[in-house]
């Protein structure tokens, strides 16, 4: 039995382990490693396009975020000043639209990938 296993994990131990070996299956015998390169294109192509819609999006709920700062900073300051109270409603304006053409940009990105998704 010991020489049974030692023989079965010889083939194992007969290379040095990196971070990157697979572990041995509960038998024994070596997982095979992922093929890579060149057939997963179009999913390398999915992965990239959905860094850029996440990092778009948050880049956008940021802008959000700080242009409502700004307009209720301005707002506070304004002391009756009819143009500052002018230049807040205006910085809010734009907040609010810049949010609403992310959240479309979002929908019409998500309406997409389930237009392409296979049945």
């Amino acid at each position: 039995m010991l020489q049974q296993s030692q023989a079965s994990l010889g083939h194992v131990l007969t290379y040095p382990l990196t971070a990157l070996d697979p572990l041995p299956k509960a038998d024994g015998t070596p997982v095979p490693a992922p093929i890579t390169g060149g057939n997963n294109s179009l999913q390398d192509l999915e992965n990239f396009a959905n860094t850029i819609e996440a990092f778009a999006s948050t880049f956008g709920y940021s802008v959000f975020v700080i242009g409502v700062c700004v307009a209720g900073i301005t707002r506070m300051v304004a002391n009756g000043s009819e143009y500052l109270i002018k230049k807040s409603n205006q910085s809010l304006i734009a907040a609010i639209v810049g949010l609403a053409l992310v959240l479309m940009a979002t929908g019409f990105s998500t309406l997409l990938k389930g237009s392409f998704q296979p049945h």
